[in-house]
């Protein structure tokens, strides 16, 4: 009966973080749209890759910070969290950006 239940609790973690690595994924699509951005506001692409470099360092520091508080908060939590945080944050560029 143990093992079943550890077996449904691994099942669900892999899902997780296959939920998780598609998004981040998704995420790395931005890099691809550096030329577009530096034609819209009309910037050298050195210039534009500055934004690259802050969303790697933002990128850089919350997963230092999630895995500080994965020692305190139950992981599930966490990650639901996270991934309400980064939808909100999608919605709000899209929001400004479109």
């Amino acid at each position: 009966m143990e093992g079943a239940v550890q077996q449904q609790a691994g099942e669900k973690l892999i899902r997780t973080l296959a939920v998780t690595l598609v998004i981040s994924a998704m995420s790395a699509k931005f890099n691809m749209e550096l030329p577009e951005i530096a034609a819209d506001f009309n910037l050298p692409l050195s210039q534009v890759s500055w934004v690259s470099s802050a969303f790697l360092l933002i990128y850089a520091i919350g997963t230092m910070t999630y895995g500080k508080l994965a020692d305190t908060y139950r992981l599930k939590n966490l990650l639901t969290f996270g991934l309400v945080f980064f939808a909100l944050g999608s919605m709000i560029f899209l929001r400004f950006c479109m």
